[in-house]
């Protein structure tokens, strides 16, 4: 809210009556704010453009003494008489007075009094001089500010103060590591250094859908996929692949030589109008080819799902030719062919099993082939694509030609205390035993989940030649979900939780806890018997004891994107967990299309306010949905539950991560009107 002559900053500097000179100030007046620990950072902005000849040997004059520059917080009667007309700043606001040559800024607190000074430097202009501006100004939203992952984040935390942003949601892997003495000491001083800017530091620790950090310390804390009952023989002493030569798969119409009503027979196609279509008029070899295009840059694909072996080796193959394909950064981006795992429910593998280089720009017909290892999959869809681009494409004589068993046949299992593989006689149901029929053997990997093999010693049960199946967890290429029902998850976390509260002291906390890959589908969750909804919020509860544990009266923040029916819920079947978790968990909902997910904001505050929770609003980059967003909040701030306004500046689109900071600064203050 505000209330002034001149209500942004732009107006303030264009529109004005007179002008006066910072130069000429001679003195301030500390009054009652000096006792406030924070009136140190306020002097220190004292030093900044525009201010820097105000003395610091001073005497106290009535505010509006000409040549004075006056700062305060203290109520009197002789500065509501300078303020006549303008109303009372509400919490952070501030009221600040131009004259000819004399400034005075009262703030409503300290905070308050810091933002004035802010609005003074914006006023200020390059040759020293200040529009004649009289102002009572205040923020539409209680808490105002920005996500951060890139490096060295303790260079933007004036910028972010000058924008009056008063928090900052850090998410960086030391964040893990603050028991050990420099990344402690660094992040205590950030956390210091946004306090003198009336910024309050926010650690993000990402758990749960989000997990690659916490991988990266425990990679058996995945959330796997579960192979049952893989068939193995024992032989020389070993557990291994049954013998047989592995075939290769059968693609429906490889070549596209046959289609109806231009669609490619046996592919499934993008519903794309006419990007997407049979083509004769380009082919390698045969008679046809399909042609993928797109005029305007986004993505388009033709699929199909076949049988596969397990623990084998394939080779994708397809032919590609391309024409003006434009493309962003990604390197993903482009034409290319590449290969999911399908598991017994449909869903796909969270990440390719192989993918070939992507093709861009013009290019003659060129064979574009990887190497594929299907793990536990007995299915497998081959995609095509033409990614995040423009342009033509083309694409012929698709193969998956077999090449050998893996060798370590429990490659990527994942093996905890919780965690065990199962070895089973399928004639009569028997199941060896560990330690006394087979032996694990661990090769240790530089990075990822280890292969393991099975050995069979003297005196085992097994005998060479029987047939047998393995029952495991087992990981796959890409995953960066967490297990929730891991003993290792849990105390990474717990850790983690308890150092950055001590080092940080936060106010709040967030745990991220978005966008799994899977759920409720390995031996260590399933075994509880427990409903999606169920596990989920399980979770979620732990975490905020956690929290809770380390400082009660640290407040828990998280996405809520998996909670909310409006948005990931229903994919993971997650729509009741929402009522299974504590209400005093802050959900930080999101959305970025504007206008497609206009309706899903809406409907998404609504939700989370009928439901008792706090909220904050993230939009990213578009600066029509940060003024949406922006409205949405505003409008329904009588509610005291909405907390705020959150931006997201994820890395994904390096280009235009920022381009909305600035709106969502100006918006989340000031309101879009």
């Amino acid at each position: 809210m505000s209330c002034c002559h001149h209500h942004s900053s732009s107006s303030l500097l264009t529109r004005h009556r007179s002008q006066s000179t910072v130069s000429a100030l001679m003195c301030w007046n500390r009054d009652a704010a000096e006792r406030s620990p924070e009136w140190s950072s306020l002097t220190a902005k004292l030093r900044l453009k525009g201010l820097s000849a105000i003395p610091k040997s001073v005497s106290l004059k009535k505010p509006g003494t000409s040549g004075t520059l006056w700062l305060g917080v203290k109520p009197s009667p002789e500065l509501d008489r300078l303020f006549t007309g303008l109303p009372e700043p509400q919490e952070q606001g501030y009221r600040l007075m131009v004259g000819d040559d004399w400034v005075v800024i009262q703030g409503k607190d300290v905070q308050g009094l810091y933002y004035g000074l802010m609005t003074l430097l914006q006023l200020t202009r390059s040759d020293g001089s200040i529009a004649k501006v009289k102002i009572s100004d205040w923020p539409e939203l209680k808490l105002r500010g920005t996500y951060i992952a890139e490096d060295n984040p303790e260079k933007k935390i004036e910028y972010f103060a000058s924008m009056k942003l008063n928090f900052i949601v850090f998410e960086y892997t030391e964040l893990y590591q603050l028991d050990q003495p420099k990344p402690k000491a660094r992040w205590k001083k950030i956390a210091d250094e946004c306090r003198r800017h009336f910024i309050e530091p926010i650690p993000e620790l990402q758990s749960f859908g989000h997990g690659t950090t916490i991988l990266g310390i425990e990679p058996r804390c995945l959330e796997a996929s579960y192979v049952s009952n893989m068939p193995v023989m024992a032989r020389q002493r070993m557990i291994q692949a049954e013998d047989g030569v592995v075939s290769d798969l059968k693609i429906i119409n490889a070549g596209f030589d046959q289609n109806r009503d231009g669609n490619p027979t046996g592919w499934t196609v993008d519903n794309n109008n006419d990007g997407i279509a049979v083509e004769q008029s380009e082919k390698y070899p045969g008679q046809s080819s399909l042609r993928i295009s797109i005029q305007n840059t986004g993505m388009l694909r033709s699929w199909q799902i076949m049988p596969c072996q397990a623990r084998c080796r394939y080779e994708l193959s397809c032919m590609i030719k391309t024409k003006d394909v434009r493309t962003n950064n990604n390197q993903y981006a482009g034409a290319y062919a590449e290969v999911y795992g399908v598991d017994s429910n449909g869903g796909l593998s969270p990440e390719p099993l192989g993918r070939t280089t992507s093709l861009k720009g013009t290019t003659d017909w060129q064979r574009m082939s990887c190497s594929i290892g299907t793990a536990g999959y007995s299915k497998v869809c081959i995609f095509i694509r033409l990614q995040d681009a423009t342009g033509a494409s083309w694409f012929d004589d698709v193969s998956m030609k077999g090449i050998k068993h893996d060798d370590a046949i429990v490659a990527n299992a994942v093996i905890t205390k919780s965690a065990r593989i199962v070895v089973t006689d399928p004639s009569d149901g028997t199941k060896y035993a560990e330690g006394k029929d087979y032996n694990l053997q661990i090769r240790r990997a530089k990075k990822g989940i280890p292969s393991i093999q099975l050995t069979i010693p003297r005196n085992s049960g097994i005998r060479d030649g029987e047939r047998l199946t393995l029952s495991f967890n087992s990981s796959y290429e890409g995953a960066q979900t967490c297990c929730p029902s891991e003993p290792l998850y849990r105390e990474i976390m717990r850790r983690s939780i308890r150092n950055v509260i001590n080092c940080m002291k936060p106010n709040y906390l967030h745990i991220g806890h978005d966008e799994p890959q899977a759920i409720n589908r390995d031996s260590r969750c399933t075994e509880r018997k427990l409903s999606n909804a169920e596990i989920y919020a399980d979770d979620i509860k732990r975490m905020h004891d956690y929290v809770a544990e380390a400082d009660p009266k640290c407040r828990m923040m998280m996405w809520d994107d998996t909670l909310n029916p409006f948005s990931n819920a229903p994919i993971f079947q997650l729509e009741k967990a929402a009522q299974m978790v504590p209400k005093d968990i802050i959900m930080c909902a999101w959305a970025y299309s504007y206008p497609g997910e206009n309706e899903k904001i809406q409907k998404s505050v609504d939700y989370w306010l009928k439901l008792g929770f706090d909220i904050t609003g993230s939009p990213w980059f578009d600066k029509n949905n940060c003024r949406f967003w922006a409205d949405e909040l505003i409008k329904n701030n009588q509610n005291r539950q909405i907390l705020g306004y959150f931006y997201t500046a994820w890395m994904d689109n390096t280009e235009r991560t920022w381009d909305g900071l600035q709106t969502a600064a100006q918006t989340s203050w000031s309101g879009t009107r």
